[in-house]
């Protein structure tokens, strides 16, 4: 038979009220959402901290209170990291969650839904809808089945999934790094939170978190969660226990193992629940089970472990191990193991001896693991060897231990590094680069990564991304020169499709007023609309379509990218060096259709413009003689390719 205290202590729940070490007035601002039926509440809050601060603990404590008032809520997570749809699908998504369980229950189930159905035939391929219903699936231990059914699409299974939690009950949707979150999948959510009343999503964010311009964001409402000072420790503290149960001495040394982290101490109290040292009162209110408590009892000093395994390396391998935790640290979650190694000049048999060293002290079968191990199977950074800190207090403890300076010097060396080393073309990679330039405190380097990172999108958003930023420029929220600033910025960096959907937002039809000529023998909308002059300028609009024309061309659809290229030779007279280009595009694209006259014809065209205004030997000039030279070639006129040769001068780089 239970006693009271033993009721309480196993109920989950009500050890809230203990771990609670959140700001009073805004807790209760956040239960008040997620109790009110008013119209006009926030549809959306944000939760913005750094790692180890609380924010889940402060929307946990929030739910517990609401239901404690009588509000039945549950709370569901969207977490889409290994969501990459530029290089996997949903099983591999799947594989990866399954990859950072640490739980053996989680791990259990995963591998079951695995077994029950085959992820790709479910949904038809990767979208974020139906990663995201996945992962609410695992979050709230839902049967696959009924989330992901084939015959319906992933945007229409997860609006049905939401309005069928929310139907007796509020739900509470974890949204979990905010800023990895698709365009598309951020607008839909949002629409769905306008509609229905018992749907309150929670966007868990960085400090340096911006909502993106391009989606409408309703009523919301931002919570700052800051580290607590002493006296706010003390206080809290006293509130759950009778006054000066815990000494001075104990509650200081409570906030410097937490370093006032309100998440650190929510840990620190469940380890105490768990060691049997705290119980709770069945009326409310805890208490020290026998005698008080010693200070070493309050939390471990997590950097010990880390000493205690250096002390216990061979001499020579402490500084390369030291050196290759901090590297980790500064990168954060996705630790691209090889190409810090490489960084740090290790190759050959040392690598394998320091990965093996690795494994064996700090990974996953080790006896404390520091590292989950994702071997080559990461979606965002394909092909590399990838870790994990299993604990990021851990990870953040390194961090605390480094000079802001030697942060900023191992940071910035590193950034250098991996730019020549690892193409951004991936969520994860851009998440990676914004990381490390947060950690080394270079505010140029963080602005240039976030928005690289802010206008990411998958491979299966570049149908429905240029309708969203059309509409920001109808509304004035952003400009036409901003969308050609993304396009020029992300050059040799993002995949064509990507920037082909940016792009393709200046396309923006205004109804009731002529076309422009110049689109004549285009495609045409209906006919009382046209292109409008404010998004794509008339003297602009030749470039415009050699832009997507050679976009269309690298990414191998010949016939549209010709069309394209057509629509830009019959704009008006335009400066010679674009109408060359638009020539030599026409040429590529007719030679990858395996028409060698006409391609032969249209870069003859582009060589003949170029010789007119550029000087023989410019490297513009030097490049169209190669390409007509090999076109030659390839047609048997080994003549004219030697005339051509003979043409060729040491190129230069004039203007």
């Amino acid at each position: 038979m239970h006693s009271p205290d033993q009721l309480f202590f196993e109920s989950q729940e009500a050890q809230y009220e203990l771990l609670d070490f959140q700001n009073e007035e805004d807790l209760a601002a956040m239960t008040e959402v997620l109790c009110s039926r008013d119209e006009r509440r926030p549809r959306a809050v944000f939760l913005v901290g750094e790692p180890g601060i609380g924010r889940r603990y402060f929307l946990d404590a929030a739910v517990w209170r609401a239901r404690r008032a009588g509000t039945s809520v549950v709370v569901c997570t969207i977490d889409l990291a290994g969501y990459d749809p530029a290089s996997g699908t949903l099983e591999t998504y799947a594989r990866h969650q399954l990859a950072r369980c640490t739980r053996e229950h989680d791990r259990s189930r995963i591998s079951q839904l695995l077994e029950e159905a085959k992820l790709e035939t479910i949904t038809g391929g990767r979208h974020a809808f139906a990663a995201s219903a996945l992962s609410i699936a695992l979050s709230l231990d839902l049967p696959l089945r009924e989330v992901l059914e084939p015959e319906s699409p992933p945007r229409e299974g997860l609006s049905r999934l939401l309005h069928r939690l929310t139907e007796t009950q509020v739900l509470a949707v974890r949204v979990l790094e905010a800023a990895e979150l698709p365009a598309t999948l951020s607008a839909f959510l949002l629409e769905e939170a306008e509609i229905n009343p018992n749907l309150v999503l929670a966007f868990l964010c960085h400090p340096r978190f911006e909502w993106p311009r391009e989606a409408p964001l309703p009523q919301s409402k931002r919570f700052e969660l800051l580290p607590l000072e002493e006296y706010e420790v003390r206080a809290a503290v006293n509130r759950r226990f009778q006054p000066n149960s815990l000494s001075d001495e104990l509650c200081r040394t409570l906030c410097e193992c937490s370093h006032g982290l309100p998440g650190r101490l929510a840990l620190q109290m469940a380890d105490l629940l768990g060691a049997g040292r705290i119980t709770g009162y069945p009326g409310g209110g805890w208490r020290l089970v026998e005698g008080g408590l010693e200070s070493e009892e309050l939390s471990p000093d997590l950097q010990q472990p880390l000493r205690t395994r250096l002390s216990q390396l061979p001499p020579k391998l402490r500084e390369p191990v030291s050196r290759f935790l901090k590297l980790a640290a500064l990168a954060g979650d996705q630790i691209p193991v090889d190409l810090l190694l490489a960084h740090l000049g290790i190759s050959g048999d040392d690598r394998e001896t320091l990965l093996d060293l690795l494994d064996d002290s700090f990974g996953p079968d080790s006896g404390q693991p520091l590292f989950l191990d994702f071997e080559y199977r990461h979606p965002g950074l394909p092909g590399q060897l990838v870790y994990a800190f299993s604990d990021p207090l851990a990870r953040l403890e390194i961090l605390r231990h480094m000079t802001p300076q030697e942060r900023s010097i191992l940071g910035t060396g590193l950034l250098a590094f991996l730019e020549s080393a690892l193409p951004p073309v991936t969520r994860d990679a851009a998440r990676l680069f914004l990381e490390i330039a947060t950690q080394a405190g270079s505010e140029q380097e963080q602005q240039k990564w976030a928005r690289e990172l802010a206008w990411w999108i998958g491979g299966d958003e570049s149908g429905e991304l240029p309708g969203l930023l059309r509409k920001a420029v109808r509304q004035r929220r952003m400009t036409p020169n901003l969308v050609w600033m993304v396009v020029d910025g992300t050059e040799y960096r993002w995949p064509p499709g990507r920037r082909l959907a940016v792009l393709d937002a200046l396309r923006v039809p205004v109804k009731g007023e002529p076309r422009i000529e110049a689109n004549s023998g285009a495609e045409r909308d209906a006919e009382d609309h046209r292109t409008d002059h404010s998004v794509v300028p008339v003297e602009r609009l030749a470039e415009f379509h050699y832009r997507r024309a050679r976009l269309l061309h690298d990414m191998g659809r010949f016939p549209e990218a010709l069309a394209e290229a057509a629509l830009g030779l019959e704009c008006a007279p335009m400066e010679p060096l674009l109408e060359a280009a638009l020539h030599e595009v026409t040429g590529l694209i007719k030679l990858n259709l395996g028409e060698l006259e006409a391609a032969t014809g249209a870069l003859e065209q582009a060589l003949e413009v170029r010789s007119r205004v550029l000087e023989p030997n410019h490297y513009i000039v030097v490049a169209s003689l190669n390409n007509l030279a090999e076109i030659y070639h390839a047609q048997g006129r080994d003549e004219d390719a030697e005339r051509i040769r003979k043409q060729i001068q040491p190129p230069t780089t004039g203007e």
